[in-house]
């Protein structure tokens, strides 16, 4: 929800920079509301299409500090 309110906060063009919990390896019962959930690199993507971004950039994929850099599309 957050990502899809930025995009209309942005510009055409600019870019969004930002952090998620990326470690795919906690089990259910291990997770908690810190650690928040973990997305993929695939489902990042997929939100980044659906809300109206480019995704560029990723790094650390996988791990539990996942960073990503959006840019508004020029629509």
């Amino acid at each position: 929800m957050y990502i899809r309110i930025t995009v209309g906060r942005l510009r055409p063009g600019c870019l969004f920079k930002f952090e998620v919990q990326g470690y795919l390896g906690l089990q259910a019962a291990e997770a908690d509301t810190w650690l928040g959930v973990a997305l993929s690199e695939t489902e990042m993507l997929g939100i980044a299409e659906r809300c109206g971004f480019e995704a560029r950039y990723s790094l650390d994929a996988g791990e539990e500090r996942f960073w990503l850099w959006f840019f508004r599309k020029n629509s």
